[in-house]
């Protein structure tokens, strides 16, 4: 099944296109709207940085920074996106694949964020993508994916199909590959539906000695398992 076909064409119906319908979904789903999580996260950054979104569907998490001054670039597969008749079309959207940017120099962009794409990659793909968007990063790396405790994606079955979605620890995995890396912040956010369901939203910045960072917060999450809720 490939993303760019029906397939991907069906996803982009079905998600938010604008800020308001992804508060909306996400105050249903966690109890906090997705723009609460952006001004805890990213809030006191920078309005002038150069921010990339890698897999930006149909731009409602782009819609969500512009709200609050936020300049973003979007990157999906899917070309109906970056069509000037297509769900957001744009010139600061582009039809890439995430395991090659390319077009994009090293350290380009001051954030690079992704929500919901690193769980769409196979895991033979993965230290790909994530490299791709290390490398475009001059400064920071932010996420917002399915969690799991474990470093080996686990597969979960997508809409009756498996080797569609995986989730995993990804802040961990970014953590463990590049050494360069500090956790700046993370919180888990617990689905209201269903808790077993918890995703992760996480900040990281290129420094020295980043490691020692996860370790000092994994026991608080771990043990007392302090969800989110507002």
């Amino acid at each position: 099944m490939s993303w760019e076909g029906e397939f991907g064409a069906e996803y982009l119906r079905r998600n938010p296109r604008c800020s308001f319908e992804l508060d909306q979904l996400y105050e249903e789903r966690y109890g906090i709207t997705r723009t609460k999580m952006n001004e805890r996260f990213v809030g006191n950054l920078s309005r002038r940085m150069k921010v990339l979104e890698v897999g930006c569907g149909g731009g409602a998490q782009m819609d969500c920074l512009d709200d609050i001054g936020f300049s973003v670039t979007g990157i999906d597969i899917y070309e109906e996106v970056v069509k000037p008749t297509g769900i957001c079309g744009t010139p600061s959207l582009y039809k890439m694949n995430a395991e090659d940017m390319s077009e994009f120099k090293d350290k380009e962009f001051n954030l690079v964020f992704t929500s919901g794409l690193l769980i769409h990659i196979p895991p033979d793909k993965l230290e790909k993508v994530m490299s791709e968007i290390y490398r475009v990063s001059q400064r920071y790396i932010w996420g917002f994916e399915y969690f799991s405790d474990s470093t080996v994606p686990i597969m979960i079955p997508y809409r009756g199909m498996d080797n569609m979605l995986w989730k995993a620890n990804y802040p961990m995995l970014y953590l463990s590959k590049f050494d360069d890396l500090m956790l700046v912040d993370f919180q888990l956010y617990q689905h209201l539906d269903n808790p077993d369901n918890v995703d992760a939203m996480f900040l990281l910045k290129k420094t020295t000695g980043a490691i020692e960072e996860w370790e000092k917060i994994e026991p608080d999450y771990r043990s007392n398992r302090k969800w989110e809720k507002q």
